[in-house]
């Protein structure tokens, strides 16, 4: 329904005023208006950049306000919106000193390479903002990055600053914050990108510090705007929305096509902790119809059942078929070459589970050379991690030499085993399947949809690399024991209804079955006569997703833990397959049949469980003190997508007090001198602790007030 404020705006856009500016900064605030339409550009923008662009300068202009929120969907091409923004206020208001706040390393690394004028991927050699007199300003751009204290004197030289959060908020000693709020900098314009860690304390605390001395714009631009937690930006309601659905219909972001097993039943073997002997013993394996496993493991359980070692082999399995499908796809050069190499991104709950399926990489039938994958999360080494941001770049122009050579390594990459890292600004086009060992959470509470983790995941794939007339799919294997429905109708998902088993191929046919319909060229909407088209509407599709209960934290979180049964797991789960398929909430799916020794490959059918390999005490207590230490930020990271130190010590004293309450040993301190058996044991109980300490309210208990 067009409200009274669109109508607005789009009356405005056909003869735009400016009651603020002199008369020639309003001709040359037209001027830009006019020009943005790219008429004589090689690449124009996306009419929903120019929409992004016009709103900011339209509601800061007539209606003078100047801290708005954007809600672009990822790979809408948020770094455009801000280099035609800075443009605008550059030529327009005369302004020439731009912070870009980003929330960690990756946002920060991959927003100033579109900032440096010696990148390829350098914005303005793209996109021509600047014209006239101002034509040449791109060359002499200085961009400078903030990385750790001493590089605070390079601001008062730079015309973009780009900065994560970190580097202005440490005990409000930043130097980078003193030179910001000092005389040197005056008329700031801030752009606050994957603006929805912004409600985070110590971000609201720096961003009010700005805005009372030196800011006079602040636009902020996310994906995602309403966070686990429920706490809303500052700056909500966005001024513009435009969601994966709409950018699906338009070409801008790739088709998810979903893939799970469609299991008949399970041969579960268990292993169980003796507690009399103090050992692991191995349980004979059962075979249990899916219903009722499904069933058990809505209330718990899933990650560590399809981690399980023959689950966790199908898995990938199923995504290596959606692999090798887009592999095929691939158009090839006149020497037969790809060219591009699509990606495989497996994402995983805990350093342990990327270490298994790692390992699992590297043996029959997968056969995958060490450096064809690449392992990352918080601890792994830095050159490593560096590895995956090197992955989106397409050259290695303008990098030292060290970075040259980390770069042509990746060039061997095929998978990333990523454990919360790979999230909000990580953008490397050619990743074509996503093959998820997690569980995402959302709430719904009225008309919102409170999540951030899983639409971001996903969005490390949607980034186009086909024109936007060519099919562009992104596989997403999933499994029906994480309950993901309401997220695939979230992000609009196609469903695949053929038979795809471990070993098998996708179906062309199949493929080309799914709906798409090539948009069609359009220009900006200037008129406001064009309402009539047809969307996909978000909020018809949040309002059809089920309701979930209000999260409510777990404030006795000891008891919870006590009554916790950690007396026996699962080992091996050994999938009966019936069918693979994909689907989307609601619709209708039809089953194929195949014969039982089509799908349930022999070599999926071997011995459960292999001999518990043993571990000196030294490697146990290592293994035991690296895990432990890393999950109270994993846990804060899948919750709410940021940290603070007090929480992080808050979930570590709770870690410990589990390791005093229920296994006698005195925390991290006392591994050391621990029994051996209390360590065993512990080490048995450690995945379904991590696992329950992944749950909002388990987090949000033992944070009490401080959530």
């Amino acid at each position: 329904m067009l409200t009274q404020a669109e109508l607005d705006y789009r009356q405005w856009l056909e003869a735009p005023d400016f009651p603020k500016l002199t008369p020639q900064q309003a001709a040359v605030a037209r001027q830009f208006i006019e020009r943005i339409k790219g008429h004589d550009w090689e690449r124009p923008l996306y009419p929903h950049q120019y929409a992004a662009i016009t709103k900011v300068i339209y509601t800061g202009e007539k209606l003078g306000k100047w801290e708005t929120l954007l809600d672009i969907v990822t790979g809408g091409g948020k770094t455009v919106i801000m280099a035609g923004l800075i443009a605008y206020f550059w030529q327009v208001r005369g302004n020439e000193k731009f912070l870009i706040l980003a929330p960690n390393t990756i946002v920060r690394e991959r927003v100033k390479e579109e900032f440096d004028v010696r990148n390829p991927a350098y914005a303005y050699r793209e996109f021509p903002f600047f014209f006239n007199s101002h034509q040449r300003t791109p060359e002499r751009l200085v961009c400078t990055v903030l990385r750790d204290f001493g590089d605070a004197a390079g601001i008062r030289d730079a015309h973009v600053i780009v900065s994560n959060i970190h580097q202005l908020y440490e005990n409000r000693q930043s130097p980078a914050l003193e030179v910001l709020l000092s005389d040197a900098v005056h008329d700031l314009v801030l752009l606050n990108d994957e603006a929805h860690n912004a409600a985070a304390e110590q971000y609201r605390e720096v961003l009010k510090l700005l805005g009372r001395h030196k800011t006079k714009a602040r636009v902020d631009l996310t994906a995602t705007p309403f966070r686990l937690d429920k706490q809303d930006l500052d700056t909500y309601p966005p001024i513009y929305e435009y969601h994966v659905q709409q950018a699906m219909t338009d070409g801008v972001v790739k088709q998810v096509v979903v893939t799970k097993p469609d299991i008949a039943s399970v041969k579960l073997q268990y292993e169980e902790w003796d507690e009399n002997d103090q050992v692991i013993k191995t349980l004979d394996a059962e075979e249990v119809p899916w219903e009722q496993i499904e069933q058990e493991l809505r209330r718990g359980g899933a990650v560590r059942f399809v981690t399980a070692k023959n689950a966790r082999k199908q898995q990938l399995q199923i995504a290596q078929s959606c692999l090798d499908y887009q592999r095929k796809c691939v158009p090839r050069n006149e020497r037969a070459e790809l060219a591009w190499e699509p990606l495989l991104l497996v994402v995983a709950l805990s350093q342990k589970d990327a270490w298994q399926i790692y390992e699992t990489l590297q043996a029959a039938p997968f056969n995958y050379k060490r450096e064809q994958l690449l392992l990352v999360h918080s601890k792994q080494d830095e050159l490593e991690n560096k590895k995956a941001f090197l992955l989106g770049r397409r050259s290695p122009e303008g990098l030292n030499a060290q970075d040259i050579a980390l770069w042509q390594q990746t060039r061997q990459v095929r998978v990333i085993i990523a454990v919360s890292m790979l999230r909000e600004g990580w953008d490397v086009r050619n990743i074509a399947v996503i093959c998820l060992f997690r569980k995402f959470s959302y709430q719904k509470k009225g008309e919102r949809i409170y999540t951030v983790y899983g639409p971001q995941i996903i969005g490390r794939g949607l980034r186009r690399i086909r024109s936007s007339i060519e099919r562009d799919h992104l596989f997403a294997t999933d499994h029906p024991a994480f309950n993901h429905g309401w997220l695939w109708q979230l992000l609009a998902a196609q469903e695949y209804a053929k038979p795809l088993n471990p070993g098998s191929a996708v179906d062309d046919k199949a493929m080309d079955d799914l709906p798409f319909e090539p948009p069609q060229p359009t220009e900006p909407d200037e008129d406001g006569d064009k309402e009539d088209k047809t969307e996909l509407d978000i909020e018809d599709i949040i309002a059809d997703l089920p309701m979930a209960s209000g999260i409510k934290p777990i404030a006795d979180w000891q008891k919870h833990f006590r009554d916790l049964k950690f007396d026996k797991r699962v080992a091996s789960a050994l999938q009966k397959i019936t069918n693979i398929k994909s689907q989307r909430l609601g619709s209708d799916t039809t089953v194929h049949e195949l014969p039982d020794d089509a799908i349930n490959l022999p070599e999926l059918n071997q011995s459960a469980v292999e001999a518990v390999t043993a571990m000196t005490r030294e490697a146990l207590t290592a293994e035991l003190r690296a895990d432990l230490i890393n999950e109270p930020h994993y846990a804060l990271i899948a919750c709410f997508k940021m940290e603070t130190a007090n929480q992080t010590l808050k979930l570590m004293q709770a870690l410990e007090w589990i390791m005093q309450d229920l296994f006698r040993i005195q925390g991290l301190a006392g591994l050391d001198s621990a029994e051996l058996a209390s360590l065993q044991r512990l080490r048995f109980c450690l995945p379904q602790i991590e696992e329950e300490f992944h749950r909002p309210e388990v987090v949000m208990g033992v944070l009490g007030e401080d959530t």
